[in-house]
C-alpha cells in the first residue's frame, strides 16, 4: 500500500465517481504452478464507479502471450496509457517492467525463464502475475460484471479515512479509483490504483477499510505542500521519503490494520511479521538516527542511503510508522495526530513530545539533540521549496 511521495505529486482534478455499482465475482487465488486450478467458492466484491480499462487492456495482452504471440505495440501502448498503468510506470515502476513480467508469466514457450526469475526474485511480483494467469478466466468475468449494480463500498470508505483526517470545509469527494492487475496491494497515487486480483480475496468489511486506507493517502497528499522540481534533492531527498512514509503508512494503517491487529485470533503470517518488525521500533529508529546524521555530516551517496533507509524501515515503513503513530494516539490523542496529517516533520516531534510523556515499564526512543537540529535545517529548506505558485 505504498504512498506516493506527493511532495512531487501534481495537482489533480478530483472528479465525482458515478453512482454505478457492481458485484465482481471472483475466485481464490491458486499457487504459482502452470496447470489452474478449479477455483473455489466465489467472494462477493462490492465496487462502484471504478475504471477498468486496466484489466480489459490485461486481458487483451494475456490473450496473446498465453498463445505465445507477441502483442503489438498498440496493444502494449494501450496498456501503458491506461489511468491506472500511467500512474504506476510514472510513479514506481520502470517502463519495460509490466512488458518484461507478462511475458515471462504468460507465455508457455517462457517456462524455463520463468522458473529462475521465480527462484532469483528478480522480477518483482512474478508471482502475483502467475497467479493471474491461472485465473484470467475469473478475471475476465469479473470485468465483465463491473456493469450490474450492487451495493458501494466506496462512501464506507472515504468515512474510515476521514476518522484520521482534518474535518474538511465540506463533504469531500470519492477519489477516482482504477483496476489493474500489478501486484497484491494498492497504491494512494492519483488515480488509486487496486490490485483486482488481491482485492478479490478480501471480504466486503476488508475491503472497504483497505479502499479507506489508499483514499487516506489520496487526501492526504491534497493537504501536502507541493515543492519545486528537484530543490530537495541527494541525501535530504531521501530521508524525507523515510519521514514522509513513516507519517503517511503509519496513519492510513490505523484505517485498516489496527482492525486486524485488535481483532484476536490467529494472525496471517504477514501481520506476524509486521508485529515483530513493530516491536523491533525503537532499535529501527536509532539504527535510523544514525543513517541521519552520518550523512547530514559525513555525506552519503543518495543510493546507498536509500537502500540502508530501506533496510531500516521494513515494508517502507509501514510498522514502524504505526508503531509512532499509534503512540501519539495513545498519549496525546487524536485530535494531535489528524491535526499534522501530511507534515511528516510535525509527526516526527508528535511522537518525540509523545516519547518523553509515556509513563510505564516501556522505554520509548526519543532522538537525540543533533537530529532535531537536522529536522529544523530540513524544515527551512522544506520551506524554501514550496511551490509559492501553487499556494495561490
Amino acid at each position: 500500500m505504498k504512498n506516493d511521495l506527493n511532495l512531487r505529486l501534481p495537482p489533480v482534478l478530483i472528479s465525482i465517481i458515478g453512482v454505478i455499482h457492481l458485484i465482481v465475482t471472483l475466485g481464490c487465488a491458486s499457487n504459482a504452478t502452470r496447470a489452474p486450478r478449479a477455483p473455489s467458492e466465489p467472494a462477493r466484491i462490492d465496487a462502484c464507479g471504478f475504471d477498468t480499462s486496466g484489466v480489459k487492456a490485461f486481458l487483451a495482452i494475456a490473450d496473446e502471450l498465453m498463445r505465445n504471440q507477441e502483442p503489438s505495440e498498440q496493444a502494449w501502448a494501450t496498456l501503458e496509457d491506461t489511468p491506472g498503468y500511467a500512474a504506476l510506470l510514472k510513479e514506481e515502476f520502470p517502463r519495460h517492467h509490466f512488458r518484461q513480467a507478462f511475458r515471462v508469466a504468460l507465455m508457455p514457450s517462457k517456462e524455463a525463464e520463468l522458473r529462475a526469475a521465480l527462484e532469483s526474485g528478480t522480477i518483482r511480483y512474478l508471482d502475483h502475475y502467475v497467479r493471474a494467469r491461472d485465473h484470467l478466466e475469473n478475471i475476465r468475468r469479473a470485468e465483465a460484471g463491473m456493469t450490474t449494480s450492487n451495493g458501494c463500498a466506496v462512501p464506507l470508505a472515504v468515512k474510515a479515512a476521514d476518522e484520521y483526517l482534518p474535518a474538511p470545509s465540506q463533504p469531500r469527494e470519492p477519489p477516482p479509483v482504477a483496476m489493474v492487475i500489478f501486484g497484491p496491494d494498492g497504491r494512494g497515487y492519483a488515480p488509486i490504483v487496486v490490485d483486482t486480483l488481491f482485492a478479490q480475496e478480501m471480504r466486503a468489511d476488508a475491503l472497504t477499510r483497505f479502499l479507506g486506507h489508499e483514499f487516506h493517502h489520496f487526501y492526504r497528499n491534497l493537504l501536502t505542500p507541493r515543492l519545486r522540481p528537484k530543490c530537495v534533492d541527494g541525501a535530504d531527498a531521501e530521508i524525507l521519503w523515510a519521514l514522509n512514509q513513516l507519517q503517511a503508512e503509519g496513519v492510513a494503517d490505523q484505517v485498516n490494520v489496527r482492525t486486524d491487529l485488535e481483532a484476536g485470533g490467529p494472525l496471517p503470517n504477514h501481520l506476524r511479521a509486521y508485529l515483530s518488525w513493530m516491536g523491533e521500533t525503537p532499535s529501527r529508529l536509532e539504527r535510523l538516527q544514525s543513517l541521519v546524521l552520518d550523512a547530514s555530516h559525513a555525506g552519503s551517496a543518495p543510493d546507498d542511503l536509500r537502500r540502508a533507509i530501506r533496510e531500516v524501515l521494513p515494508r517502507s515503513g509501514h510498522p514502524n510508522g504505526y508503531y509512532m503513530a499509534r503512540l501519539v494516539l495513545e498519549v496525546l490523542g487524536k485530535e494531535r495526530l489528524v491535526a499534522h496529517v501530511g507534515n511528516p516533520i510535525a509527526f516526527v516531534r508528535d511522537y518525540q513530545e509523545a516519547a518523553r510523556s509515556r509513563r510505564g515499564p516501556r522505554t520509548e526512543f526519543v532522538f537525540s539533540e543533533q537530529f532535531e537540529g537536522y529536522l529544523k535545517r530540513l524544515e527551512a529548506l522544506i520551506d524554501s521549496c514550496r511551490d509559492r505558485e501553487e499556494q495561490r
